[in-house]
């Protein structure tokens, strides 16, 4: 009998939701897991592809991070408020987008908003 499927995006967050020119954030992520087959192997669920996508409403502003080929774990970025070209935000609402996709092609997102001021 296959295992059941497990999250590859398991967890997500800002630890402020308020940026500033002198005061970022720090993304962190849970990806991926190690789990116990019923038999007692052990299953690695990796990941393919993760991607952080700056938006504004639903217009995106552009990709902050591509990677590929990614072993479980807990990721951390710093976030500034500035585009990815490196020029500073206005004042509003954004979000950054989590994509992730696991080695058995399962895709999951999650969005995380916050404002610039």
């Amino acid at each position: 009998m296959p295992a059941a499927p497990l999250d590859a995006l398991r967890e997500a967050g800002l630890d402020r939701r308020v940026l500033s020119a002198s005061a970022g954030a720090t993304l962190e992520l849970v990806l991926g897991q190690l789990a116990r087959t019923d038999g007692g192997e052990l299953r690695i669920v990796p990941l393919r592809t993760l991607n952080v996508t700056l938006v504004q409403g639903t217009r995106p502003l552009g990709s902050l991070y591509a990677a590929r080929d990614l072993l479980p774990g807990r990721y951390r970025f710093a976030v500034l408020p500035r585009r990815p070209g490196g020029e500073e935000l206005r004042a509003g609402l954004y979000a950054l987008v989590v994509d992730v996709v696991s080695g058995d092609g399962r895709a999951t997102r999650a969005r995380l908003p916050f404002r610039v001021r």
